[in-house]
């Protein structure tokens, strides 16, 4: 008797535009640049400083003035530099007793940069997750064909950090689980800029292992952190903060204006910083899921992704190379920017790819009518 055949997604942000057209990289460089010129009071001068900035960090010679990753991004590895900095500057003479405390100042000052960034980028991406597009219920209609063509196991790995994927999945009642655990409590803090505590909530623990149980066929995992993924500062531990928590209280407007008790646990950064962290917990335990699911699957549907982080990439190539028998790779992208070589050179294929590798272009909505789909669900 045949095995129920298990799949693995990667979601990438195509599949979120699929949703809400104002989760485009631009449209939330956009904001994060408007409420930073807001702040600032030069309309002009904060996109040209923050593109120097990660002009100077980022390592592959071209910075996007739309990716809001490659802006935001470049404050965490500065303010790293600068923490290494402020410890030369105590080690050394020259140093002298006022250097390393003007230098960890600035370093205060570049993390509060970065907090203030990346509570602009999570806000608007929340706000966008609550307006669905009119394809929404097109979208999931390819869920329900995933949830008939595939009976095993269905791994989501979402690189995005909003919930649409998470909310469809409950939406449609599919049996699921995804790193929040079941049980346990986790206190969760919330408090206003003058530090004083607004209200308490009880989140779920994320998981430490991958102890997801048996019965739930969907397994939602965030290589790169959630929007419902936070950190009590004071321990350590993170949790999942309720969703009703993240509308009632304005969380990620205080970033950067107050130390506050809880911060977001997401990776927010350019593509040299984004390795180091994705070794972390919870990211690595998010992609050693992902990996498990690609190891445990025969077929691979990669969904709005543009093969531009090495991290993933990575996951993939290590994947496909410890496989004793080729997977079905079905990519669904939109127009002709991702070609076909770009994809099998990104994933390290060699060799013949007709029977195994498929490329549809005409983006996520529809997928499951169109005949790559047919190909690969063969």
């Amino acid at each position: 008797m045949d095995q129920p055949r298990n799949l693995a997604v990667i979601a990438g942000n195509g599949l979120s535009i699929a949703f809400s057209k104002e989760l485009l990289l631009n449209k939330i460089t956009e904001r994060l640049v408007a409420e930073f010129d807001a702040l600032s009071g030069d309309e002009t001068g904060v996109l040209g400083t923050l593109r120097n900035l990660a002009d100077r960090i980022e390592d592959n010679g071209t910075i996007d003035e739309n990716d809001f990753e490659q802006l935001v991004g470049s404050f965490e590895s500065q303010a790293a530099l600068l923490s290494d900095l402020a410890e030369l500057a105590a080690l050394l003479p020259e140093g002298g007793t006022a250097l390393p405390a003007a230098i960890e100042e600035v370093r205060n000052f570049t993390s509060k940069v970065l907090s203030r960034g990346t509570g602009i980028v999570l806000k608007t991406i929340l706000e966008a997750s609550d307006s669905y597009s009119e394809s929404a219920e097109n979208i999931n209609k390819l869920f329900r064909e995933i949830d008939n063509c595939f009976a095993g196991t269905v791994t989501f790995a979402n690189l995005n950090y909003d919930i649409l994927v998470l909310k469809t999945l409950l939406g449609l009642r599919f049996t699921m689980c995804d790193m929040g655990k079941g049980y346990g409590n986790v206190k969760l803090s919330i408090m206003n800029d003058r530090g004083e505590l607004l209200t308490n909530y009880s989140g779920k623990p994320l998981r430490t292992s991958l102890d997801f149980p048996e019965q739930a066929k969907f397994r939602l995992v965030h290589p790169h952190g959630s929007l419902t993924y936070w950190k009590n500062t004071g321990t350590g531990v993170i949790g999942k903060v309720p969703i009703e928590a993240l509308r009632s209280h304005d969380l990620f407007s205080s970033l950067g204006a107050s130390e506050g008790k809880i911060r977001p646990a997401v990776v927010l950064a350019n593509s040299r910083e984004k390795q180091k962290r994705v070794k972390e917990y919870p990211f690595n335990l998010a992609y050693q899921a992902m990996s498990e699911s690609l190891k445990s699957s025969d077929h691979w549907l990669i969904v709005g992704y543009s093969f531009r982080d090495e991290s993933v990439n990575s996951a993939l190539r290590i994947a496909l190379a410890n496989r004793k028998r080729k997977p079905m790779i079905l990519v669904s992208t939109f127009g002709d920017e991702l070609t076909k070589e770009m994809v099998l050179n990104e994933i390290g294929w060699e060799g013949p790819s007709i029977q195994n590798v498929y490329i549809d272009r005409g983006g996520v909505e529809g997928l499951e009518r169109r005949w790559d789909w047919n190909l690969f669900n063969l």
